[in-house]
């Protein structure tokens, strides 16, 4: 099964975004920037392999790295829960673009009908990124051993973060960040190894990740912006014709400001017989140990041309009828989630202020509680131990009794204490804080 962590053990049939993978083999699974390739009933996932080895780390500039190819890999699943390790479907070569010390990133994969070959696009350059291709591969079968072809700039344009779409019509296209204004659309030729014509610009400086799926008659077009391997809020467009006209920028996870920590790739559509569910596949990265980069798979909402990503930490998804529903977590334990310290004038004091403490408390559920007994203690300029109960929203304020000019203390949770949910100190994220 899938959706295990070493820190985090799930049910064997569920989906947990944000924590370490394993295959069928309990191998880390890596299959990062990483796209899929339905055949009949079972998904083909393409991505990128990454491990935590600092050889494979590659010094960029303004203090950035990045990871050098090693392989782009290839799962498959019948449920899009199970992942079973198929191939390195593309390995490092001597030397040239897929050699030593270069880049290779956000491998896709799409079937040529006219020529029965499985077509795969990627980024190709340097490490210090300043190459700026696509590369093309071939294979006639989907998980066998790829033979690339070479790299090119489209129609002269450099070209970074990329994908693949196929439309109903079987015409193919390349989505790519141009650099500088947006993201291009590249209608391919009819054997799909290079491009034909641009078929648009999405015009937005910044954009990258570009993901690109259909639904209703509407094409959904999803970027982040570029901020190295730190997440942003990512946006998405819509279109009724993929030459356009193209929407303004909006956002999908209203509810995150950093998309859930994490970087759009892809996006599946689960297509079952009762309904279809479409899964949000992003990639949390972390670059100072690539192999702990996590995956972000979480059911994407279309409501009329409106998409909504929500968090679950824990959700179900039934590949045959496409249905998906949400694991309900049950709470048993609470924590301090945060500590802010202030102060608070005193008014016709002559500058004197008290110590004002702001506590929130969570439980392992990720929900803030409410009516939780506080006590904790000032020291320094104040001394005082004090308690309190938190509000609707799980927050309790501490304010000290006395006051002084210019104050500098220190506060500490001594204990959270509640009527049915118990407190955990191991999982607080402070425990003191000093003003």
């Amino acid at each position: 099964m899938l959706a295990l962590s070493g820190s985090s053990y799930a049910s064997p049939e569920t989906i947990v975004p944000g924590v370490l993978w394993y295959d069928t083999s309990s191998n880390v699974l890596s299959s990062h920037g990483g796209g899929i390739l339905k055949e009949g009933n079972t998904y083909y996932w393409f991505g990128e392999y990454m491990d935590s080895d600092p050889n494979n780390v590659l010094p960029v500039y303004e203090g950035h790295v990045t990871h050098q190819f090693v392989a782009n890999t290839c799962y498959s699943s019948i449920d899009f829960v199970h992942w079973t390790f198929e191939n390195n479907v593309l390995t490092q070569q001597a030397s040239g673009d897929l050699g030593p010390g270069r880049v290779v990133e956000r491998p896709k994969v799409i079937y040529n009908d006219l020529t029965g070959q499985y077509v795969m696009y990627m980024h190709i350059d340097s490490s210090m990124y300043d190459d700026n291709r696509v590369g093309v591969a071939t294979c006639p079968t989907v998980n066998g051993n790829y033979t690339y072809l070479g790299g090119f700039w489209p129609l002269g344009n450099r070209s970074g973060d990329m994908t693949l779409f196929k439309d109903d019509d079987g015409k193919g296209y390349l989505l790519s960040n141009n650099g500088l204004s947006g993201i291009n659309i590249y209608e391919l030729t009819d054997d799909y190894l290079d491009v034909n014509s641009l078929a648009t610009l999405v015009r937005k400086p910044g954009a990258e990740a570009p993901a690109m799926f259909k639904a209703g008659g509407t094409y959904y077009l999803l970027c982040s912006d570029s901020s190295w391997w730190t997440p942003n809020d990512n946006f998405y467009f819509t279109a009724t014709s993929i030459t356009g006209r193209w929407s303004t920028s909006k956002d999908f996870t209203p509810d995150s400001t950093n998309t859930w920590a994490s970087q759009t790739t892809y996006v599946q559509p689960i297509q079952g017989s009762v309904s279809t569910t479409y899964v949000f596949m992003a990639d949390r990265w972390n670059e100072w140990d690539f192999g702990n980069s996590m995956y972000i798979f979480l059911p994407l909402i279309v409501d009329g041309t409106t998409l909504t990503v929500d968090w679950y930490d824990e959700w179900t998804l039934d590949a045959e009828t496409g249905e998906w529903a949400p694991v309900e977590c049950t709470a048993s334990t609470i924590h301090v989630e945060s500590i802010v310290c202030s102060t608070v004038p005193i008014p016709r004091s002559q500058g004197m202020s008290y110590g004002e403490v702001t506590v929130t408390i969570y439980d392992d559920c990720g929900d803030r509680v409410v009516g939780a007994e506080v006590t904790g203690t000032f020291t320094g300029d104040f001394n005082e131990t004090l308690t309190e109960t938190t509000d609707d929203s799980g927050v309790v304020v501490l304010t000290t009794t006395t006051g002084f000019k210019q104050p500098s203390y220190t506060f500490c949770v001594d204990n959270v204490s509640h009527a049915t949910l118990s407190y955990d100190p191991n999982d607080n994220t402070e425990t003191c804080e000093s003003y």
